[in-house]
């Protein structure tokens, strides 16, 4: 609740009736016992109201915020500011024991709405504590510029980073090495193109002229 209450508070300073901390911390709350949805997070927050509404830092236990406040509120929330406040509570940051790290985008489940596609963020996860250190959504899909925004925020330094062959291009590589990190790509058969490449060039490479074709992998 101490780091909620560092978020900025979108609305004007008349007419706060609930404080954005504490209207946070109760979706909060209700998403960590399995609501997936605004609706169902404000009905779970509503029918523990009783026993939310101090501990929670609300002003007055008259009555829950209305629905239509909490979408109002979300809406003009710092979604970003938000992701890394969370994300630096969960992990408690990036630390000695994360030397090795992992880059991958995922596809949000339950995101997928009428004529426009799932939203998809690319992830930081630390192999050694299994937790993800940072997110950002890949705007259509793009999870370059989400990737290249991570590594703006995560330590680098003799870390090495894994990831798919999707994210090897000449922008990544060259910010983690800047940064004095390492890296390692991995090639799958969703990436077809990219593996025959590189099985092209390593063929040139380990069998020169009038030498015996090095076996395929």
């Amino acid at each position: 609740m101490a780091r909620l209450r560092t978020l900025p508070d979108p609305r004007r300073r008349q007419g706060r009736r609930y404080p954005l901390a504490a209207i946070v911390g109760m979706l909060l709350l209700a998403a960590m016992h399995g609501e997936t949805s605004v609706r169902g997070m404000w009905l779970w927050g509503c029918v523990r109201w009783d026993a939310l509404w101090e501990p929670l830092g609300f002003w007055t236990p008259q009555r829950p915020p209305t629905l239509t406040t909490v979408w109002g509120l979300l809406a003009r929330l710092d979604a970003v500011g938000l992701d890394r406040l969370l994300s630096a509570w969960s992990s408690g940051g990036v630390g000695a024991a994360d030397t090795a790290l992992s880059v991958d985008g995922k596809w949000l489940r339950g995101t997928r709405r009428v004529g426009q596609p799932a939203r998809k963020v690319v992830e930081v996860v630390s192999h050694e504590r299994a937790v993800v250190l940072g997110q950002r959504e890949a705007p259509r899909g793009d999870e370059l510029a989400a990737a290249l925004a991570l590594f703006r925020e995560v330590p680098l330094r003799e870390r090495v980073v894994t990831m798919d062959a999707g994210l090897l291009q000449r922008s990544v590589l060259e910010v983690i090495v800047t940064c004095g990190g390492a890296y390692l790509g991995v090639l799958k058969a969703n990436q077809s193109g990219v593996a025959e490449a590189v099985t092209t060039w390593l063929e040139a490479e380990l069998s020169p002229p009038g030498a015996e074709p090095a076996p395929r992998a």
